[in-house]
């Protein structure tokens, strides 16, 4: 079997490893399913499939994405679809839309996505990040929670011990590292650097 598309089906639970062991597989679509969990690491070993989100030929599950790498399919391209991704250890390589909860996910070049839990490293625009520990880069992101590193242009922040850098943020609460341009931060024991603050 090559191709395998069991998208929409209303499936839940977890990817089963059973999949890992089509070794001719090099199309796998898991998306718009309640699937949670990590993805077995079976789909790993497939040669069809390979961890790269941003090659044609993208591999939807609600878990990381893999990816096609035959010749005769290389030219076609798929739209990336919103998913559903829970559990720990995710890395999401590129996607909109997507809902992310747990701990020690990864987002990279995504943009308007969910993310919640704890350990995120999240890059693209307009995300909405609550939880604790977050990196998070890009522009236009709602960021709540504590001890974040916020960086780009436009972003709300609240919650403590966060550090926020670039211009155009609304930050608020308390504790946090502000520097940049045109930011305005409400709250108490600010250290505030730049020009064009308002300080409430």
């Amino acid at each position: 079997m090559e191709v395998l598309d069991l998208s929409g089906n209303q499936l839940v639970g977890t990817i089963p490893s059973w999949i890992g062991e089509l070794h001719h597989l090099c199309y796998l679509d898991l998306s718009n399913n309640s699937l949670v969990g990590d993805a077995p690491k079976s789909l790993a070993l497939l040669k069809g499939l390979a961890p790269d989100g941003r090659s044609p030929g993208m591999v939807f599950t609600n878990i990381p994405s893999y990816v096609k790498h035959n010749r005769s399919t290389l030219g076609r391209r798929l739209n990336e679809l919103p998913n559903v991704i829970t559990g720990t250890n995710n890395f999401v390589t590129s996607g909109s839309n997507n809902v992310l909860s747990g701990n020690d996910n990864t987002v990279i070049f995504g943009d308007e996505n969910t993310v919640s839990g704890n350990n995120h490293a999240i890059y693209g625009d307009g995300n909405t990040v609550s939880g604790n520990n977050h990196v998070v880069s890009g522009s236009k992101h709602v960021v709540s929670g504590s001890r974040h590193g916020v960086t780009g242009r436009s972003s709300v922040v609240s919650g403590f011990n966060n550090g926020v850098s670039g211009i155009n943020h609304v930050v608020s609460g308390s504790n946090n590292v502000v520097s940049g341009s045109n930011n305005v931060v409400s709250g108490m024991n600010h250290i505030v650097s730049g020009n064009n603050k308002v300080v409430t």
